[in-house]
């Protein structure tokens, strides 16, 4: 029952009670082996009492020495932990891998270009030194019973895999590139065993390499790896430009801030349960012929592109209809799914980046997780009323926010599994830079890559499509997820095109019936 914050019949997960107690200053350690605790006197309910008993080696387990130290007593509140529980999303996540094959997938994934004369050993330094610096990137998950736990393991960093591919041909490049882009991604087996981030440098030749990040979901999210990136070219500069590494200082870190969530998991659930009073469950109906994938399972991703023209007009929309282009976006969207699958209502999710505090601006960890934004669509509304509602329903959703806790519980709220929305401004893709002296200059820019998605037959693919877009200067990339187990590739490429006639209609007839709007 460890796996649930909360569950039928008012059960609280032990460790959410211990997380509250050590914010209200109870102290815990082990001695000999056994859990022990200090609180002023009578500060324990006979409950907490309880709850720290049913999970005694649990904690204890957390609070084991750190190998890295030489202390016998490993206190939790110390600045590092090496043992925590799982934050919300991360719970969330680690139980759909397990429902998809238990394996890791580093999909949290870029590759860069790098152009000039690179000083590999100095790369090679500041990516430790980023290990070093970010617990989440020397992070292990540990299941103790039925619980999972992520563990900072205390082994010296993992270094940056350098490949030497001088000999290679240049026409093999991209295949090349394509290959250990994707090894990187899926050899990972083992989420207590194997690294859960992955560096690695392709050399073609003295003054051309290509630089591929990977990271598990569980330990990063898409801001998380721009942050990275731009430590990374940052920290490399100001080596070569014979500086000390200076980066701000991270405020969190992941661990601790999965700590405070659990101890804050009672008012997120007041939360959560205030929206879960008002929201309607609809799901988008199942648009699949028998045959219609040819008999595939797992997941399906379909791309399609809104061009630079459309954007600079769209642009100019916003500008004169006072919103912002990411909710203009988001409001085409919401108009193609509810006309593609003729419906009036639906909770959309928003996906925010979840860093809702200063003190985790330069941390990285998984924070993203999504708002619902109920949405109902009036016989009379038009795009221009659409914006509007959409904007005033975001800021309710965006009030309860509830950081993923709805999505780690089990089984799953039906609106957790709706139309989701993601929107990758363009700092998350780190542009063409120049670094350094004349004489060790480099430019890196990112490559386009496509993350490879295993195929998922037996895994939970019960969902409505995802949209992911990212903004470019030179238009939209839009691209569509979706189980082949419920939607077809053709009906995607419906919804691709409704989103393209949703965009056109808001420019050019504002005024315009969202009902009216024409479908296939």
């Amino acid at each position: 029952m460890h796996a649930n914050c909360y569950s039928k019949g008012g059960y609280r997960d032990p460790l959410n009670v211990v997380a509250e107690l050590i914010h209200k200053g109870v102290v815990f350690w082990v001695s000999d082996g056994a859990l022990r605790y200090r609180a002023p006197k009578g500060s324990l309910s006979p409950a907490e009492l309880q709850s720290v008993h049913n999970a005694s080696s649990l904690i204890a387990s957390m609070l084991e020495p750190d190998p890295r130290s030489a202390t016998d007593i490993r206190r939790i509140r110390e600045s590092r932990l090496w043992r925590a529980p799982l934050s919300f999303t991360q719970l969330a996540h680690w139980q759909f891998r397990m429902q998809s094959g238990g394996r890791p997938l580093r999909e949290v994934a870029s590759a860069s270009q790098i152009e000039g004369r690179l000083l590999t050993d100095v790369l090679a330094e500041v990516v430790d030194d980023a290990v070093c610096r970010h617990d989440t990137l020397c992070t292990r998950i540990v299941a103790r019973g039925d619980v999972p736990l992520q563990e900072i393991i205390g082994t010296d960093p993992p270094a940056l895999e350098i490949i030497n591919l001088e000999a290679s041909k240049d026409c093999n490049r991209g295949a090349e590139i394509r290959h250990h882009f994707e090894r990187a991604v899926v050899d990972a087996r083992d989420y207590a065993a194997d690294p859960l981030a992955r560096a690695v440098l392709l050399k073609f030749s003295g003054r051309e390499h290509v630089l591929i990040l990977a990271m598990d979901h569980i330990v990063s999210d898409g801001c998380s790896l721009a942050l990275l990136l731009n430590e990374i070219w940052t920290a490399y500069a100001q080596r070569v430009n014979g500086h000390r590494i200076d980066l701000p200082k991270i405020g969190m870190q992941f661990a601790e801030y999965a700590l405070r969530q659990r101890a804050q998991s009672r008012s997120i659930l007041e939360t959560a349960r205030y929206r879960n009073s008002y929201f309607n469950a609809s799901r988008l109906p199942v648009d699949l012929a028998p045959t219609s994938n040819g008999g595939h399972g797992g997941w399906g991703c379909r791309h399609f592109w809104i061009d630079q023209y459309t954007l600079a007009e769209l642009r100019k929309w916003v500008r004169t209809n006072r919103t912002t282009l990411v909710m203009a976006v988001f409001t085409a969207y919401v108009a193609a799914v509810l006309r593609w699958a003729n419906i009036q209502e639906a909770v959309v999710q928003f996906m925010i980046d979840g860093r809702m505090s200063a003190e985790i601006d330069h941390t990285i960890g998984y924070f993203a997780f999504p708002i619902f934004v109920n949405v109902t669509l009036g016989g009379g509304d038009r795009f221009v009323d659409l914006v509007k509602s959409l904007t005033g329903e975001y800021c309710k959703a965006l009030d309860a926010a509830d950081f993923g806790l709805s999505q780690s519980e089990s089984p799953r709220p039906q609106y957790t599994r709706s139309a989701s929305f993601n929107w990758l401004p363009s700092s998350y893709h780190v542009g063409s830079n120049q670094l350094g002296h004349v004489e060790h200059a480099v430019r890196h820019s990112r490559l386009d890559v496509a993350v490879p998605i295993p195929d998922t037959v037996d895994g939970d693919a019960d969902y409505d499509p995802a949209m992911v877009i990212s903004e470019r200067d030179d238009g939209l990339l839009c691209e569509v997820r979706f189980p082949r187990c419920r939607f077809s590739s053709s009906g995607i490429d419906r919804l691709a095109r409704q989103m393209t006639r949703s965009l056109a209609a808001m420019i050019n007839a504002p005024e315009s019936r969202v009902a009216g709007l024409q479908t296939e």
